[in-house]
């Protein structure tokens, strides 16, 4: 499998499947790119497909260094540049839809098409104008992450869908996010569960589907519906079966809108 290095050396790995238009699929926190299993084989026959596990997750180099929003965004946008991609399709999912921010507040839109986010919440932090957020201090959330990251993790991946999912995939899935330092983990949370993002997303210029489930616990269908109100172009996806991971509970469903809004 093809592996990319950074500009501050850290070995990141991808797959690169398909020909034809590019979708580019970013993960969520501390999870590989094999949650997208679904999606690299629906969409490789008509789609080049190329899913990157972002520093630290996956098959990528366990680095302790470098979890702020904006370098994994730089990363990206060194990945995107290396490989000559243009007109993406981005889709991100959870703590890849911040990084995915980032990336397009730092270097623009010029090489997207359009984006699709799965489990969004421009503010993960509950305020006074937005009630959709944790209400779990942030930093109490990050001090159990260094202190008992194997329970985290095991539970996290329970309790965020809303179907039971299979216990080999639950297990391989589980394993591949221990690899994780647990440091690098909870830095991967110190902005990413503090900014809001509300007063970037208006400027988004290109299209933008929200996948929502209906049933997730983390991002809740309201926080959809009030996001796509601040965007100037987007649609929601509601997923009735559903909690934080549409694409693995309901993949087919999933897959054929997102191939409808790329083709729009």
């Amino acid at each position: 499998m093809p592996d990319f290095t950074t500009s501050d050396g850290v070995r990141l790995h991808y797959t690169d499947d398909g020909e034809g238009p590019v979708m580019l699929f970013v993960s969520g926190w501390c999870m590989s790119g094999e949650w997208y299993c679904e999606q690299r084989d629906f969409f490789k026959k008509i789609n080049r497909v190329i899913i990157l596990d972002t520093r630290a997750q996956g098959k990528s180099e366990p680095v302790e260094f470098g979890h702020r929003l904006s370098r994994h965004a730089a990363d990206i946008n060194e990945f995107i540049e290396a490989l000559g991609l243009d007109q993406i399709v981005f889709v991100a999912w959870s703590r890849g839809s911040g990084v995915l921010m980032s990336y397009l507040e730092l270097f623009g839109t010029r090489r997207v098409d359009r984006i699709a986010l799965i489990g969004y919440l421009p503010s993960l932090a509950a305020r006074a104008d937005w009630p959709w957020g944790f209400n779990v201090p942030p930093q109490e959330f990050i001090d159990s992450v260094v202190g008992d990251y194997p329970n985290v993790v095991s539970n996290m991946i329970v309790d965020m869908t809303h179907q039971v999912l299979p216990d080999d995939f639950v297990q391989a899935r589980t394993e591949e996010s221990l690899k994780t330092p647990p440091i690098a983990a909870s830095r991967m949370l110190q902005d990413h569960m503090n900014i809001d993002w509300r007063d970037f997303v208006p400027k988004i210029d290109v299209p933008v589907l929200i996948c929502a489930g209906a049933e997730d616990p983390q991002a809740p269908i309201g926080a959809a519906n009030a996001t796509a109100e601040l965007l100037p172009d987007a649609q929601v996806l509601r997923f009735e079966k559903s909690g934080h991971c549409a694409f693995i509970e309901e993949p087919e469903d999933f897959n054929r809108g997102l191939a409808a809004f790329a083709r729009r």
